[in-house]
């Protein structure tokens, strides 16, 4: 009995201590988040967007080039880049 006393409480202390901290969580997700909209931003970045497209109109890809503004248009349309794009 005193053996199964020592399981039970020692199950007890290890389902307790497991997880982190509610703070450090919502901390960690706050972070999360921040990275992905950077990680968003160098990706499609208007300056990017745009100058993923102009190798395209260079060599007169029209139909790839089209494909590339109408991204930088739809994600950044008030932007310098979206201007020069019109």
């Amino acid at each position: 009995m005193k053996n199964i006393n020592q399981i039970l409480i020692t199950i007890l202390l290890l389902i307790s201590s497991c997880g982190i901290p509610q703070k450090e969580f919502d901390e960690l997700k706050t972070e999360n988040q921040k990275l992905l909209a950077d990680l968003e931003d160098c990706q499609f970045g208007a300056d990017k967007l745009l100058n993923k497209a102009k190798p395209y109109i260079e060599t007169k890809e029209l139909f790839n080039s089209k494909i590339e503004l109408k991204v930088l248009l739809e994600k950044h349309p008030g932007s310098n880049e979206a201007i020069t794009a019109k």
